[in-house]
């Protein structure tokens, strides 16, 4: 479902606004400092409850102002509302009924952004590709959530008794507990990665971008040592207990994505590398069970006019709503766009 209608008060340097939105594209322009990624950033918040560039809550609040508070109504008809104030309260509601975690906000309106931090994907640790991974989990496997949470619930027991010296008998039933949802979390997420990689082909094809191989790796066992990860857990009793907290498990694992057989960062420029990201992403979103929003912050960056047109021409035919930022300056590959509506924002303030 798209949204209809998005209102913004004082979030950032955009005091007040109130858009009626085009289903399929709308295209934000404005000179640098105009407040079109804030624009990005407060659709996101709205659909995630967190931003996508800012931890502390205080600076996505006018200056001027105590709180901020944002609405949207997406075609379904459902009602979606989120306020922050300056003492971090957070109260978010979908048809007036409050939202208890950010799990429900995402579910309603999944979303994905491309922002410029979108090369940390394969620059960045695997915590990063670890975090994308799970989203596209979490939208096609609705209980992927809970059992996540379980995971982490008892992480955290068992790290908690490694500061206390057990013996290995009395870690036993945490590597059980630790191992039974961790063959689970993996079996969900091989499933996924298995149609990702498929989708992420066809759209390395289509965007023009070079052939690239995507490696998953589980979190522990890369040398298939071990029938289990609580025989790994058994293994490295010693290691974990020195250092007091868990060395292997699904919390450490990570997809690796290599060009002719080396890795992608080292070896593309940075115009490749960001058509593989997109291509990744835009897989990622296709496999949801819902249409995805698309947030695009600046997507003429680093890319030549191949590319550029390539990836106008996708855009064109992806299903869902996709929101764009440029500068002023024409470019002659978004005159491909057929139909869509054009926002232009200057020092926070929408003039058409």
């Amino acid at each position: 479902m798209s949204l209809t209608e998005l209102r913004i008060s004082n979030f950032r340097n955009i005091q007040t606004a109130q858009i009626a939105l085009h289903p399929k594209l709308n295209i934000i322009e404005g000179l640098n400092g105009s407040g079109k990624t804030s624009f990005l950033e407060a659709l996101y918040l709205l659909a995630t409850g967190h931003s996508f560039r800012a931890r502390e809550h205080q600076t996505l609040i006018h200056f001027e102002a105590a709180a901020l508070t944002l609405f949207a109504q997406n075609t379904g008809g459902d009602r979606i509302s989120l306020q922050k104030d300056n003492t971090g309260h957070t109260l978010a509601k979908i048809n007036q009924e409050a939202c208890l975690t950010r799990s429900q906000l995402a579910h309603l309106t999944p979303c994905q952004v491309f922002y410029q931090d979108i090369f940390a994907i394969i620059d960045a640790g695997p915590q990063v590709r670890r975090h994308m991974l799970d989203w596209g989990v979490f939208h096609v496997e609705h209980t992927y959530v809970t059992l996540w949470r379980d995971y982490r619930r008892t992480l955290k027991q068992r790290n908690a008794l490694l500061k206390q010296q057990p013996t290995k008998t009395q870690l036993k039933p945490w590597n059980h507990a630790l191992s039974e949802l961790a063959h689970d979390i993996d079996k969900a997420r091989v499933n996924f990665c298995n149609m990702w990689d498929e989708a992420w082909q066809e759209a390395l094809s289509a965007l023009g971008a070079v052939h690239c191989h995507m490696e998953y790796q589980r979190g522990w066992d890369k040398k298939n040592e071990y029938a289990s990860l609580e025989a790994c857990l058994d293994a490295n009793y010693a290691r974990d207990c020195a250092r007091q907290f868990t060395h292997y498990g699904a919390h450490h694992a990570d997809l690796v994505i290599t060009h002719d057989k080396r890795k992608a960062q080292a070896y593309l420029s940075r115009g490749q590398q960001k058509m593989l990201l997109f291509a990744l992403k835009f897989a990622q979103a296709q496999l949801s069970n819902k249409h995805c929003m698309y947030l695009i912050d600046d997507m003429a960056a680093e890319l030549d006019t191949y590319y550029l047109e390539k990836l106008v021409h996708y855009i064109e035919s992806l299903p869902g709503q996709c929101f764009i930022t440029k500068r002023p300056e024409p470019l002659a590959a978004f005159a491909q766009f057929q139909d869509y509506q054009l926002l232009t924002l200057e020092d926070g303030n929408f003039v058409n």
